[in-house]
């Protein structure tokens, strides 16, 4: 009986080792860096982590070493003073929290036609910004998204077909769920 509990007792332990070692590594992946731009590899995808080129005007990678670029990660490119216009391409499915947030230069967004949500800060503090492209798709705004962007004219939405309408922008505009 003593023997089985001992025994019981050792395969917890190693199970338990085992998964932390697991997630560990998990939490280790690798950081390469291509052009300004630091990013891990995710299955068959890039996440960008951040940004530390000097461009103004800057296109986001679609592909990193034939890998579609999906992931924008939370500030990722926060504070950025260099950056005026930015042109995220159609294969971002993801921009995460305060990613462009007090970039206080940014004046021009172009966002991917498909993407669904601006993230929570988003744009926070970028106080140059006047216009932002808004996806099509887009179905959420979150809170403080545009929040100290005092320079703000207009969002412009448009459609897959080109077809553009002109919105003004409402300053308190926060957490809005969009038809």
């Amino acid at each position: 009986m003593k023997l089985k509990k001992i025994l019981k007792k050792s395969i917890r332990s190693t199970e338990k080792m085992f998964s932390k070692k697991y997630r560990e590594s998990l939490n280790r992946k690798k950081i390469y860096e291509f052009q300004g731009f630091q990013y891990v590899f995710l299955k068959q995808e890039i996440k960008i982590l951040s940004y530390h080129g000097q461009e103004k005007e800057l296109h986001i990678p679609e592909k990193i070493e034939n890998k579609k670029v999906t992931i924008i990660e939370k500030e990722a490119f926060k504070g950025n003073k260099r950056l005026e216009k930015v042109f995220l391409p159609e294969s971002i499915e993801v921009v995460r929290e305060a990613a462009f947030s007090m970039c206080k230069n940014l004046k021009y967004v172009y966002l991917p036609v498909d993407l669904e949500s601006i993230p929570i800060r988003c744009f926070y503090g970028c106080s140059a910004l006047l216009q932002v492209q808004i996806p099509c798709e887009l179905k959420k705004i979150g809170k403080e998204a545009f929040k100290n962007c005092s320079n703000l004219i207009l969002l412009k939405s448009y459609v897959k077909s080109g077809i553009s309408a002109v919105k003004k922008v409402r300053k308190d505009l926060e957490d809005c769920d969009l038809p």
